[in-house]
């Protein structure tokens, strides 16, 4: 050591290192942060785009009880609207159609086209079969392979079609 003290640049460089070494935790910190917002932030948005999915079935399922639940409406109107209705409980409402058989005559979603996925359900009335309710899902424009229909959206075909049958025997019954 001189005699004039220790000299100031060693301070210098030694706070500066120990500053450069605060920061850079920081910054890794930060990073740290920032990557799990960014998975947080994936994962909510998933869960968004599933859960708006659950709402179209659920509108889908509530719109069709509300049709079979009218009694003015004639079995006829009822299952045609049933039929337009069911496509938009689907994750790709625009290639999805409906064909809802009934005893003997059939009634289809506009636009119905028997290509793609298929999903079949019985529709069982009065502990009898009365019909059948069939969805197509065609693939999207340029692509090799149709998507998958949705477990979901099976359970909401079966539902639909116990709505559906319901909705026929009580008809029936009230004509007998």
């Amino acid at each position: 050591m001189d005699a004039a003290g220790p000299d100031p640049h060693d301070t210098d460089s030694t706070a500066m290192a120990a500053a450069l070494r605060d920061a850079y935790a920081v910054i890794a910190d930060l990073r740290a942060r920032l990557d799990e917002y960014g998975w947080v932030e994936g994962a909510l948005r998933r869960r968004t785009g599933e859960l708006a999915e659950r709402v179209k079935e659920l509108e889908c399922l509530h719109a069709v009880a509300a049709v079979l639940r009218d009694p003015r409406r004639l079995p006829a109107d009822a299952f045609a609207e049933a039929a337009r209705t069911i496509p938009s409980g689907f994750q790709h409402p625009a290639r999805t159609c409906a064909c809802l058989e009934i005893r003997d005559r059939e009634y289809r979603s506009p636009g119905f086209r028997a290509e793609g996925r298929t999903c079949a359900v019985e529709i069982r009335g009065g502990g009898r079969r009365v019909g059948r309710l069939r969805v197509h899902l065609r693939a999207a424009a340029g692509a090799d392979t149709g998507v998958a229909i949705l477990p979901e959206e099976q359970a909401m075909l079966e539902t639909l079609a116990e709505l559906i049958g319901e909705f026929a025997a009580n008809r029936a019954a009230q004509r007998a």
